[in-house]
Protein backbone atom coordinates (compact mmCIF):
# COMPACT_ATOMS: atom_id res chain seq x y z
CA UNK A 1 0.00 0.00 0.00
CA UNK A 2 1.09 3.59 -0.62
CA UNK A 3 1.53 6.05 2.01
CA UNK A 4 -0.07 9.09 1.73
CA UNK A 5 3.01 11.38 1.88
CA UNK A 6 4.55 10.03 -1.85
CA UNK A 7 7.54 11.42 -3.70
CA UNK A 8 6.47 13.40 -6.81
CA UNK A 9 6.12 11.96 -10.44
CA UNK A 10 9.00 13.58 -12.79
CA UNK A 11 6.88 14.88 -14.75
CA UNK A 12 9.41 17.35 -16.53
CA UNK A 13 12.16 14.93 -18.16
CA UNK A 14 9.22 12.42 -19.20
CA UNK A 15 7.61 15.70 -21.46
CA UNK A 16 10.88 17.15 -22.29
CA UNK A 17 12.18 14.18 -23.93
CA UNK A 18 8.89 13.75 -25.44
CA UNK A 19 8.85 17.18 -27.11
CA UNK A 20 12.49 16.68 -28.49
CA UNK A 21 11.51 13.30 -29.51
CA UNK A 22 8.11 14.17 -31.02
CA UNK A 23 9.96 17.13 -33.10
CA UNK A 24 12.47 14.76 -34.42
CA UNK A 25 9.62 12.18 -35.86
CA UNK A 26 7.98 15.26 -37.20
CA UNK A 27 11.12 16.68 -39.09
CA UNK A 28 12.07 12.88 -40.54
CA UNK A 29 8.18 12.88 -41.58
CA UNK A 30 8.60 16.43 -43.43
CA UNK A 31 11.71 15.30 -44.86
CA UNK A 32 10.56 11.96 -46.06
CA UNK A 33 7.46 13.31 -47.44
CA UNK A 34 9.66 15.95 -49.77
CA UNK A 35 11.45 13.32 -50.39
CA UNK A 36 8.89 10.64 -51.80
CA UNK A 37 6.84 14.21 -53.45
CA UNK A 38 10.52 15.60 -55.48
CA UNK A 39 12.28 12.66 -56.08
CA UNK A 40 15.61 13.97 -54.16
CA UNK A 41 16.51 15.23 -50.30
CA UNK A 42 16.83 18.78 -49.98
CA UNK A 43 20.22 19.83 -50.47
CA UNK A 44 21.02 20.77 -46.20
CA UNK A 45 20.15 16.91 -45.87
CA UNK A 46 22.72 15.93 -48.60
CA UNK A 47 25.27 18.37 -46.89
CA UNK A 48 24.55 16.82 -43.76
CA UNK A 49 24.56 13.32 -45.10
CA UNK A 50 27.58 13.51 -46.63
CA UNK A 51 29.33 14.84 -43.82
CA UNK A 52 28.29 12.43 -41.20
CA UNK A 53 29.33 10.02 -43.92
CA UNK A 54 33.39 11.04 -44.09
CA UNK A 55 33.59 10.74 -40.32
CA UNK A 56 34.89 7.64 -38.88
CA UNK A 57 33.57 6.08 -36.03
CA UNK A 58 36.92 6.06 -34.08
CA UNK A 59 37.45 9.85 -35.00
CA UNK A 60 37.04 12.40 -31.97
CA UNK A 61 34.00 13.81 -33.53
CA UNK A 62 32.73 10.34 -32.98
CA UNK A 63 33.84 9.58 -29.32
CA UNK A 64 32.16 13.31 -29.01
CA UNK A 65 28.82 12.29 -30.01
CA UNK A 66 28.65 8.98 -28.00
CA UNK A 67 29.75 10.56 -24.87
CA UNK A 68 27.51 13.29 -25.37
CA UNK A 69 24.92 11.10 -25.71
CA UNK A 70 25.94 8.98 -23.11
CA UNK A 71 25.77 11.66 -20.66
CA UNK A 72 22.32 12.60 -22.05
CA UNK A 73 20.78 9.10 -21.10
CA UNK A 74 22.63 9.15 -17.98
CA UNK A 75 21.08 12.16 -16.52
CA UNK A 76 17.71 11.19 -18.62
CA UNK A 77 17.92 8.13 -16.57
CA UNK A 78 19.04 9.44 -12.82
CA UNK A 79 16.23 12.33 -13.22
CA UNK A 80 13.67 9.36 -13.83
CA UNK A 81 15.13 6.83 -11.08
CA UNK A 82 16.08 9.22 -8.35
CA UNK A 83 12.70 10.30 -6.17
CA UNK A 84 12.06 14.31 -5.79
CA UNK A 85 10.93 15.67 -2.55
CA UNK A 86 8.15 15.17 -0.85
CA UNK A 87 5.04 17.37 -1.03
CA UNK A 88 3.99 16.72 2.54
CA UNK A 89 5.34 16.83 6.17
CA UNK A 90 3.67 14.32 8.07
CA UNK A 91 1.31 14.99 11.31
CA UNK A 92 0.93 12.65 14.21
CA UNK A 93 -1.97 10.83 14.98
CA UNK A 94 -4.56 11.21 18.43
CA UNK A 95 -4.34 7.59 19.11
CA UNK A 96 -8.07 6.85 20.30
CA UNK A 97 -8.58 4.64 23.09
CA UNK A 98 -12.01 2.57 22.21
CA UNK A 99 -10.07 2.43 18.11
CA UNK A 100 -6.62 0.23 17.71
CA UNK A 101 -4.42 1.63 15.05
CA UNK A 102 -2.59 -0.49 13.00
CA UNK A 103 -0.09 1.48 11.50
CA UNK A 104 -1.68 1.98 8.25
CA UNK A 105 -3.71 5.16 8.80
CA UNK A 106 -1.56 8.04 8.25
CA UNK A 107 -2.23 12.07 8.08
CA UNK A 108 -0.45 14.33 6.00
CA UNK A 109 -0.37 17.94 5.46
CA UNK A 110 0.49 19.73 1.88
CA UNK A 111 3.38 21.80 2.03
CA UNK A 112 0.66 24.76 0.72
CA UNK A 113 -1.10 24.02 3.73
CA UNK A 114 1.77 23.94 6.30
CA UNK A 115 2.46 28.13 4.61
CA UNK A 116 -0.73 28.81 5.27
CA UNK A 117 -0.58 27.36 8.76
CA UNK A 118 2.46 29.57 9.89
CA UNK A 119 0.98 32.52 7.91
CA UNK A 120 -1.80 32.40 9.84
CA UNK A 121 -0.02 32.18 13.22
CA UNK A 122 1.98 34.82 12.53
CA UNK A 123 -0.06 37.23 11.21
CA UNK A 124 -1.70 36.73 15.23
CA UNK A 125 1.57 38.30 16.43
CA UNK A 126 1.69 42.45 17.47
CA UNK A 127 3.63 44.10 15.25
CA UNK A 128 3.21 42.52 11.88
CA UNK A 129 1.59 43.90 9.39
CA UNK A 130 2.28 41.59 6.58
CA UNK A 131 2.80 37.84 6.11
CA UNK A 132 4.26 35.24 3.24
CA UNK A 133 5.14 32.02 4.06
CA UNK A 134 7.01 28.85 2.30
CA UNK A 135 7.53 26.04 2.98
CA UNK A 136 8.76 22.24 2.84
CA UNK A 137 8.49 19.31 5.72
CA UNK A 138 11.50 20.37 6.98
CA UNK A 139 11.37 23.90 6.96
CA UNK A 140 9.06 27.26 7.13
CA UNK A 141 9.68 30.35 5.75
CA UNK A 142 7.83 33.27 7.49
CA UNK A 143 8.73 36.71 6.16
CA UNK A 144 7.04 39.06 7.95
CA UNK A 145 6.77 42.97 7.46
CA UNK A 146 6.61 45.44 10.50
CA UNK A 147 6.86 49.17 11.46
CA UNK A 148 9.04 48.41 14.08
CA UNK A 149 12.65 49.40 13.24
CA UNK A 150 13.92 46.66 16.76
CA UNK A 151 13.08 43.48 14.96
CA UNK A 152 14.91 40.71 16.88
CA UNK A 153 11.87 40.56 19.60
CA UNK A 154 9.12 40.35 17.10
CA UNK A 155 11.06 37.52 15.15
CA UNK A 156 11.91 35.41 18.26
CA UNK A 157 8.14 35.98 19.00
CA UNK A 158 7.07 34.83 15.60
CA UNK A 159 9.60 31.97 15.77
CA UNK A 160 7.95 30.77 18.69
CA UNK A 161 4.72 31.20 17.95
CA UNK A 162 4.85 29.03 14.73
CA UNK A 163 6.87 26.77 16.09
CA UNK A 164 4.41 26.19 18.73
CA UNK A 165 1.38 26.18 16.47
CA UNK A 166 3.21 23.07 14.39
CA UNK A 167 3.70 21.80 17.13
CA UNK A 168 0.20 21.71 18.38
CA UNK A 169 -1.05 20.74 15.02
CA UNK A 170 1.13 17.53 15.11
CA UNK A 171 3.45 18.29 12.17
CA UNK A 172 5.91 15.39 12.91
CA UNK A 173 9.41 16.40 13.46
CA UNK A 174 8.48 19.90 13.67
CA UNK A 175 10.35 22.06 10.79
CA UNK A 176 12.66 24.31 11.39
CA UNK A 177 11.36 27.96 11.31
CA UNK A 178 13.13 30.56 9.91
CA UNK A 179 11.85 34.09 10.32
CA UNK A 180 12.75 37.35 8.42
CA UNK A 181 11.60 40.70 9.04
CA UNK A 182 11.70 43.91 6.85
CA UNK A 183 10.90 47.60 8.22
CA UNK A 184 8.15 49.53 6.37
CA UNK A 185 6.97 52.44 7.92
CA UNK A 186 3.20 53.10 8.07
CA UNK A 187 1.44 56.15 6.08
Amino acid sequence: MKGMRQRPTRLTPVIVTCVVLLALGALLIWLSVDQLTSGRWMPQVDDAVDGASGIAWDSPAGWTVAVILVLLGLVLLIGAIVPGRHHAARLSLPVAESAAVDGSTEAVITNRSLAGLASAEASLVDGVTKVSSSADPRSVNVQITTPLREHRDIVEEVRGSVQRRLSEAGVTPVPKVRVRAVTKEMS
